[in-house]
């Protein structure tokens, strides 16, 4: 079973008043971790930004969407994005649960 894990997040007015080499700092760690947690299974399937285009467009911005095999490795994701410090400069919600194929999932409406 893989689930599928997305970060939607906008900067907060305390990341904004960073210096931007505190600013590059800050992202150079955030990367390491990254790709820690790709080296322990998390794997990218797309980092973006949300188009201003977009129909019945979301308020956040940022975009990442991650697959993950298991729920355990969803959770030390989860704790490494609160211990990396990103909550203090982005305000962010998450998502996640189970990938499945489509007929499983629109039944999964019509049988609630």
């Amino acid at each position: 079973m893989s689930l599928a894990f997305i970060e939607l997040y906008n900067p907060k007015p305390s990341w904004s008043a960073l210096s931007r080499s505190a600013q590059e700092e800050f992202m150079k760690a955030v990367t390491g971790h990254v790709e820690g947690a790709v080296a322990a299974g998390v794997e990218i399937l797309a980092f973006g930004t949300n188009e201003a285009s977009t129909s019945r467009r979301s308020p956040y911005e940022y975009f990442c969407v991650y697959r993950l095999p298991h729920a355990d490795l969803a959770r030390e994701f989860e704790n490494l994005i609160q211990a990396s410090g990103w909550y203090d400069y982005f305000e962010q919600t998450n998502l996640c649960g189970k990938s499945v194929g489509v007929a499983e999932h629109f039944h999964s409406h019509i049988s609630r």
